[in-house]
């Protein structure tokens, strides 16, 4: 097995091995750079007890960017200008890395570009995460409840460390992950 650089991303060449299986293996390795993306983002702030979250999202998505497939035009991102402790900070920054990871891979096909945004806001009662799209949305019979997918369980597994909630809306030309919680 020899591992290649090819771009910001890292591609495995197996000789004799099925697309599928290559596929599978380049997931697996944008999700190991996107937890040390948000681990390095965490190290860069200099500080582990509160950090401020717009600086942080921004350097993130920056990193994120480099690894979009050429239909992304744009990953733009939207924060209030809060600390949160470094512990919903990193969880927040994965769970971004992965729905930012999944538009990319899922909300434009090959020929159609658009872009995927990230905004953070302060709630009079905690915070709201929302990453969305405008591509051509979920399937109908999409439930995230019943979504068997790895991405996906890794997203609730997420949610649930946060002790927050998701709520999803999908039609053709507007998908949104909205995440909230009331604690900071």
């Amino acid at each position: 097995m020899a591992v290649s650089k090819d771009g910001p991303q890292y591609r495995f060449v197996i000789p004799g091995t099925s697309e599928e299986t290559k596929a599978q293996l380049d997931m697996a390795s944008n999700r190991v750079l996107a937890i040390a993306t948000v681990h390095k983002q965490l190290h860069l702030t200099g500080s582990m007890e509160e950090i401020e979250i717009d600086a942080f999202l921004r350097r993130l998505c920056e990193s994120l960017k480099r690894t979009a497939p050429a239909q992304i035009a744009a990953l733009n991102v939207t924060a209030a200008n809060i600390k949160l402790r470094s512990d919903v900070v990193s969880g927040l920054g994965l769970l971004v890395a992965e729905l930012v990871t999944n538009s990319f891979k899922y909300a434009y096909p090959v020929g159609e570009t658009g872009s995927v945004a990230v905004d953070f806001k302060q709630t009079p009662n905690g915070w709201s995460l929302e990453v969305s799209d405008e591509g051509r949305g979920l399937p109908e019979d999409f439930d995230m409840d019943q979504t068997k997918g790895f991405g996906m369980q890794v997203e609730k597994a997420f949610v649930r460390r946060l002790n927050a909630k998701v709520t999803v809306s999908s039609r053709p030309e507007r998908t949104a992950f909205e995440i909230s919680s009331s604690q900071s």
